[in-house]
């Protein structure tokens, strides 16, 4: 039991450990060189920049995050697993070795273009076999990410391509547009973050409890302080960039407006999303582990999409101060959904008071819809979805017992 919690943790730490060091290199290679724009430019530009330190982070990020990707995947492959999880750890040795080399082989040689073919394919395709892994045992919310992600990545393709045609380009298959690399940068590196909190979550996991939830009182207090948190964190830097825009009103402008403000207003919003994004993802999956109530399982489902559009949100204003609209979209939809789950949830537990509550929330943001507005909808379900962040956070930290 002690050498399978201490390879899952093993395992973890490396792909979490892959994804911050890939995520820094990138950002701060960025950064450096003010002539690369996000979307716009592909990622490996910053490989062969003229600013040294761009060159440097970016080719140096992918040597080590690829040498912690092989260290991932050896875990897998080497584990007592099954046979499909040590498959995707041979794949993600594969990956990792191809990441590796784009910081040795850079843009413009020859054998770059495959190699960076063969980090994202096969990156994927271990994502792919991990999910099937996860459905089999039981954790359809973080195995249904995965295809989402890829089908979010495909539609972006097909947008891209359909502009290209319409504008006179020829068609190319797999051709390498900035934004679709992009895009599938930043799904890879969510996707194998997410297995790495698995994998951390379960070498934590000292053993299950009677009643099959696999909960202990480490979790729901993990769990409690991560919505505490990312809440907060949300809710403060968006008052913070609604005082920085005297002239938006709450229920009279849409909330991703404020983003889209320029100066303090738009750097506060964007921290709002990044970070409360990143806290939302962290319970999600956890909420997914939780087996007991499947209304409230399915819940973590939609607060982790919630969480990972705010983050492309929060990067999207950082990198060019514009947003689209269907973010809030999806934000509003997945929240509301997410908010609907929990009141059932509640119900079935015999937590009437909650239950009463959030369906009363939910009848407020109807009748804002039907009678004053999307505006207002939006904002009421914006706020009321992480009103009930704080409260399902404060009731998950009091239900842990205290110690004798």
């Amino acid at each position: 039991m002690e050498l399978v919690k201490e390879r899952n943790i093993f395992i973890g730490l490396a792909a979490l450990l892959a994804v911050i060091v890939f995520g820094l290199s990138w950002y701060t290679a960025a950064h450096s060189d003010p002539a690369w724009v996000f979307g716009t430019n592909f990622l490996s530009d910053l490989g062969v920049s003229d600013i040294w330190a761009a060159n440097m982070f970016f080719n140096m990020g992918c040597l080590f995050a690829g040498i912690l990707f092989i260290w991932f995947g050896l875990g897998l492959l080497l584990s007592n697993g099954k046979v499909v999880e040590r498959a995707a750890g041979l794949l993600v040795v594969i990956s990792g070795l191809a990441m590796a080399l784009i910081g040795i082989i850079t843009e413009g040689e020859s054998l770059h273009a495959p190699i960076a073919y063969a980090a994202f394919g096969v990156g994927f395709l271990a994502l792919i076999l991990l999910a099937l892994k996860d459905w089999k045992d039981g954790l359809k919310v973080l195995s249904l990410l995965t295809p989402i992600g890829i089908v979010l990545g495909a539609l972006t393709y097909l947008i891209l391509e359909t502009e290209m045609l319409t504008a006179g380009a020829e068609w190319c298959f797999l051709v390498g547009f900035p934004g679709v690399e992009t895009m599938a940068a930043l799904i890879l590196l969510t996707l194998f973050a997410l297995q790495g909190m698995k994998y951390l979550y379960q070498g934590a996991l000292e053993k299950r409890l009677p009643d099959g939830t696999g909960i202990s009182d480490r979790h729901r207090l993990g769990y409690g302080f991560a919505l505490l948190v990312g809440a907060t964190a949300f809710l403060v830097f968006w008052l913070f960039s609604i005082q920085s825009v005297p002239e938006w009103s709450f229920g009279g402008d849409l909330i991703y407006e404020l983003g889209m403000t320029g100066g303090d207003a738009t750097a506060y919003f964007s921290i709002a999303c990044m970070v409360g994004g990143a806290f939302l993802v962290f319970y999600g999956v956890g909420a997914g582990m939780m087996r007991r109530i499947y209304a409230r399982n399915v819940s973590g489902f939609f607060i982790t999409m919630v969480g990972i559009v705010l983050i492309l949100e929060g990067l999207a204003l950082m990198a060019s101060g514009e947003v689209s609209e269907v973010m809030e979209y999806i934000v509003i939809v997945m929240g509301v959904a997410a908010l609907a789950c929990i009141t059932l949830a509640d119900w079935q537990q015999k937590r009437m008071i909650t239950a009463a509550f959030y369906l009363v929330i939910l009848l407020c943001g109807a009748t804002a819809l039907l009678f004053f507005g999307y505006e207002l909808a939006s904002a009421v379900a914006v706020l009321a979805f992480f009103v009930m962040l704080l409260i399902e956070g404060t009731r998950l930290i009091n239900s842990v017992k205290p110690s004798d």
